[in-house]
């Protein structure tokens, strides 16, 4: 209990102000000040990891200070860095889904990183790397889609791996390939504007699906597929 302990307490609020202040700094577009001010964050985080090893809200929160450091980074072009922050947080949230892993928001945010880390090694051309990632990411949205139905969040994000994917595999391999992928993202989609008519989100997603893989399509040439 932090409460328990004014030091801990202490670092606590001072890692949520250094959050806030590079939040700033970000919206400034003065990133290298940004990451300054998270590399201060990050010391903070780890002591209170390190105080407090059963917490694992204090884990998630240092995880996500690691994942900003790597977004400014890859802002900066900086893709080395960037890779070397991803891969802490992707290590952590393996760590996290082995001590729980019958918990769906650490299996959700161990996605999320892979496809993060798949990004930026698909823009420095590491495409084998990146595949992998893609690849670990779907699986683990596709068992979280298949045992949390009701949740359409997974459903949703899982189509966005999709299509990511089916762009990955058009460069790399063929449209054949890729289609198969892209075929899959528009029928979530299409359950989730059946499945949930009021939310207007899912409409609006699914049309530019439709329109950005229609694009894809006639851009490669190919003008006879349908979606």
């Amino acid at each position: 209990d932090l409460k328990g302990n004014p030091n801990n307490q202490s670092l606590y609020d001072l890692a949520a102000s250094y959050t806030v202040l590079a939040n700033i700094m970000n919206q400034l577009e003065r990133t290298d000040e940004a990451i300054a001010v998270l590399c201060k964050e990050i010391i903070l985080r780890e002591q209170l990891v390190k105080d407090y090893p059963d917490v694992t809200e204090y884990a998630n929160q240092l995880g996500m200070t690691q994942r900003n450091i790597g977004l400014a980074h890859v802002k900066l072009g900086q893709t080395s860095h960037a890779v070397e922050y991803y891969n802490k947080v992707t290590a952590r949230m393996e760590q996290l889904v082995k001590e729980e892993p019958e918990n769906p928001v650490h299996a959700f945010a161990l996605a999320y990183s892979y496809t993060e880390l798949g990004d930026v090694f698909e823009t420095i051309g590491q495409t084998e790397e990146s595949r992998g990632l893609y690849q670990k990411a779907i699986k683990i949205g596709e068992q979280l889609t298949a045992t949390y139905s009701n949740e359409p969040k997974y459903a949703v994000n899982l189509a966005t791996d999709y299509y990511n994917y089916g762009l990955l595999l058009q460069t790399s391999e063929s449209l054949d390939v890729a289609f198969k992928f892209y075929e899959k993202s528009i029928a979530i989609e299409e359950q989730l504007v059946n499945r949930y008519p009021a939310i207007s989100d899912y409409a609006v997603n699914l049309e530019v699906s439709y329109r950005t893989i229609a694009a894809e399509l006639y851009l490669s040439g190919d003008q006879t597929r349908t979606l």
